[in-house]
């Protein structure tokens, strides 16, 4: 990678090059256009909107009065190397949050089942379905086309993976350093955007680190799936204060496709 080394010498972590060019995961930007539903394919990835299920599939519901709202689908025949990212190489990903006990007053943060996450192998049969008679309709998101955009992601500072390397808070001139090595990194290799919603690659994090939040003895276990930014002007979403939405999944049942055990956080 262009300039890799020169940003490390830059700040003295030249000691860190293997270590940290064994960090550098690919991930893909999603870019939204606000559109007409109906003209968005069926079967094409999108942001909001309403799910194309195939048939024989219900819209998913939290509990018997709680349906999930819909927060996209991704057609894995859209992305290019599905294999670096660790994706399936065709089929429909399909993420869906349960809103209303997320966000209300009353509500369960980390419940594991807040979110809802599921895959087919074959995007065929499929049908835009209806909303739910049920739905609060604060939790129904405007549906954006989406473009994907390529770029190279470094781990944020406050991060297991990064601690696991020797560079944590305690070591304030080390931590330092590499604050100064990944935002240089991020302005050199990293599209701009006020809003940052992608697949893959690292989180954009808000308050710590999220792979203790979803498990504190194994965090290395755990990687980003899905970050959904609030991006409330297009899609009408907004997660708390301008935060953002993160699904996390352990990287072994990314690997086996075992979608349904993300557990989903949000940070404002």
């Amino acid at each position: 990678m262009k300039d890799f080394n020169m940003l490390l010498r830059n700040e003295g972590l030249d000691r860190f090059e293997t270590e940290l060019s064994a960090v550098v995961r690919p991930a893909i930007r999603i870019q939204t256009n606000e559109i007409r539903e109906e003209a968005i394919p069926v079967g094409a990835s999108k942001i909001g909107g309403r799910p194309d299920l195939p048939k024989g599939i219900s819209w998913p519901y939290f509990s018997v009065s709680m349906p999930y709202s819909f927060i996209g689908q991704i057609n894995m025949a859209d992305i290019e190397e599905t294999k670096r990212y660790l994706l399936p190489k065709t089929g429909m990903l399909y993420f869906f949050l349960t809103s209303d006990n997320l966000f209300s007053m009353t509500g369960d943060y980390y419940n594991e089942q807040n979110a809802r996450v599921f895959y087919v192998n074959e995007a065929i049969d499929l049908e835009r379905a209806d909303f739910p008679h049920n739905l609060n309709p604060n939790w129904i998101y405007k549906a954006c086309e989406i473009k994907y955009c390529y770029e190279p992601n470094m781990p944020p500072a406050e991060y297991s993976v990064v601690k696991s390397l020797g560079i944590s808070l305690e070591a304030k001139e080390l931590f330092k350093k590499y604050c100064n090595f990944s935002e240089a990194f991020l302005e050199k290799h990293n599209f701009t955007a006020n809003f940052i919603t992608k697949l893959m690659g690292y989180p954009d994090q808000i308050q710590g680190d999220l792979q203790i939040q979803c498990d504190d003895k194994f965090p290395l276990d755990w990687i980003l799936l899905f970050q959904v930014d609030s991006d409330y002007e297009k899609t009408h979403m907004m997660w708390g204060d301008y935060g953002r939405l993160y699904f996390m999944i352990k990287q072994q049942d990314l690997i086996e496709g075992f979608f349904e055990n993300c557990f989903v956080i949000y940070q404002c």
